[in-house]
């Protein structure tokens, strides 16, 4: 039995990298008439700029950037991803969350990009797409996209 794949989440950011993966997940889209939900994760420590802010004076200019932020992030989207590609912006743990999205989107694939890193940081840290793989029941597919 072949498996349909009706929807693909896509984790991505506005890098280059994120590009490539989005260049698999359209040709995968296309090939299975698929719609596609592109995430980013933004960790909560960091916060969407990579840092907390925690004045008051700030909260307008954050809220500001954040909506820039969203707008770049939809914008490259959309250029490199099927049109009709719904966008979403979530807090927390990455690995959790793709997973937590991808079951709440009924995702049948999960398509992400893995930066290839050294032996010791792999084994310190391990990387968001063996915690995606080892956590998802939901098949997972992995683009390298080269070294950090």
């Amino acid at each position: 039995m072949v498996p349909e794949i009706r929807h693909i989440l896509v984790p991505i950011d506005i890098t280059d990298a994120s590009s490539r993966v989005a260049g698999y997940a359209t040709a995968m889209a296309e090939r299975f008439h698929a719609r596609v939900t592109a995430l980013y994760v933004v960790e909560e420590s960091e916060g969407i700029l990579g840092f907390t802010v925690a004045t008051r004076d700030t909260d307008e200019s954050e809220a500001e950037l954040e909506s820039e932020f969203a707008q770049k992030l939809s914008d490259h989207a959309h250029r490199y991803l099927p049109s009709g590609t719904e966008v979403r912006v979530v807090e927390g743990e990455p690995h959790h969350r793709i997973v937590e999205t991808a079951r709440e989107v009924g995702a049948d694939l999960i398509l992400m990009g893995h930066h290839l890193r050294g032996k010791l940081e792999r084994l310190m840290n391990g990387s968001v797409a063996e915690h995606v793989l080892r956590e998802s029941q939901i098949p997972l597919l992995v683009v390298p996209v080269g070294q950090d």
